[in-house]
């Protein structure tokens, strides 16, 4: 959200988004922005397919973050909803309005020019206090044995030999 606020329901659960929030939401999971009249707000979607093979990749470690997209990426019972609070952070905000002057204007290159900037604001939200983001629980999966397993294979796949 660039200016003012929107609400965000998920599974008859509405959230609020404020200037400067950044929501990511799990493939697959339906839900209805609301945006407010003065509001300006992006969306950026990305298939799921792309994240695994271009960015997943760089979200290694036991976080917040990689918690999350393991959890979206291969756990369909889970709908969380993780949200930064950026108070529009500079180089948040410019890596987004890149993105979106990218996509709009679609000149040669602009998909791997894309990716690369979506890396970068990847890199940008981990730097973020674990103070700065939450984790909405809009539907809760039990078992954790399985997102354990994911973050093992995950930190040592690149050690592995036949």
């Amino acid at each position: 959200v660039l200016e003012n606020e929107m609400y965000l329901e998920v599974e008859d659960k509405k959230m609020t988004l404020k200037s400067g929030d950044i929501a990511f939401i799990p493939p697959d999971t339906i839900h209805k922005p609301i945006v407010m009249e003065n509001t300006i707000a992006i969306q950026i979607m990305i298939r799921k397919s792309t994240f695994q093979k271009v960015f997943f990749k760089m979200l290694k470690g036991n976080h917040v973050i990689s918690e999350f997209f393991l959890n979206a990426l291969y756990i369909k019972e889970n709908k969380n909803i993780l949200i930064f609070h950026s108070r529009l952070d500079k180089n948040l905000l410019d890596c987004s309005l890149q993105l979106f002057t990218e996509n709009y204007n679609r000149f040669p290159s602009y998909q791997l020019i894309m990716n690369n900037l979506f890396e970068i604001l990847l890199c940008l939200l981990l730097r973020f206090k674990p103070s700065h983001m939450n984790v909405n629980q809009v539907k809760q999966y039990s078992d954790i044995r399985i997102i354990q397993m994911l973050q093992y294979i995950q930190q040592c796949c690149e050690h592995i030999t036949i």
